[in-house]
């Protein structure tokens, strides 16, 4: 359970003027993963709703590592206070690209929690759903969909929302292994037809559970993901959450 150690009186100044309280001491082994959409010093500063990611997670006793993608870490903005980590990022993968680069790097010595925080906040209901995750007990929570064979087929070029030859869909990075439910097997070696899809980016999980998988697997999903800003095994991902994030 996540433990919120916080000051008595709020913090008014600088980026904590949304009003929260400021952690005395956020704990190391939660930490929540918060990569931001800005990519200029001016766009950063007005990022409010990365900073109130921060500043939920530094709420809830929880660490904070900001990706930074465009925008040297020296002075982030609304992130300079203890607790909260900024690291500069090349601008591929998005959210996905981030969360696996830090497993990797840090999967022999990962914190107890990991929230996976995607921006905006406000999207698909993120907002509430980190709520839920910064106050849960459970190993794994996210936003469920519909089973998976709703989407066992998907592809870019598939998907309605992106018709073949549409800008988005024209480049869109395919993955090496598609559709969907092939790639799960491929990397996953599992694929439940009826297994409930993870919606939105935004969720929670556990070293226990990470740890389920080898290294390996995770080098291979970055390998996978980080080829570029938008990749279509980064939508895969999105959905197969609980799969590669959830234990075996």
């Amino acid at each position: 359970m996540l433990l919120a150690l916080i000051f008595a009186t709020p913090v008014r100044d600088g980026p904590t003027a949304l009003g929260y309280w400021r952690p005395v001491q956020p704990q190391l082994d939660c930490v929540a993963l918060v990569s931001t959409s800005c990519q200029t010093q001016a766009q950063c500063n007005n990022d409010t709703e990365a900073i109130d990611a921060v500043q939920l997670a530094l709420a809830h006793g929880c660490h904070a590592h900001v990706f930074s993608k465009g925008v040297a870490c020296a002075q982030p903005p609304g992130f300079g206070f203890p607790g909260v980590h900024c690291e500069l990022k090349r601008n591929v993968g998005r959210e996905f690209g981030n969360l696996l680069d830090y497993i990797v790097e840090h999967y022999d010595n990962l914190p107890k929690r990991l929230i996976n925080v995607p921006m905006p906040l406000h999207s698909h209901a993120r907002r509430p759903l980190y709520l839920d995750v910064l106050n849960t007990t459970k190993d794994f929570l996210c936003s469920e969909g519909g089973p998976m064979r709703e989407l066992g087929n998907f592809t870019f070029r598939w998907y309605s929302g992106f018709p073949a030859g549409s800008m988005p869909a024209k480049y869109v990075i395919p993955a090496k292994v598609e559709p969907m439910e092939k790639f799960s097997s491929h990397y996953l070696g599992r694929y439940d037809p009826e297994e409930k899809m993870c919606l939105g980016g935004l969720f929670g999980t556990s070293r226990h559970l990470i740890r389920q998988r080898p290294r390996r697997t995770y080098e291979q999903l970055q390998a996978e993901v980080n080829v570029g800003d938008t990749v279509e095994a980064g939508h895969f991902m999105e959905h197969l959450a609980r799969v590669a994030f959830g234990g075996v």
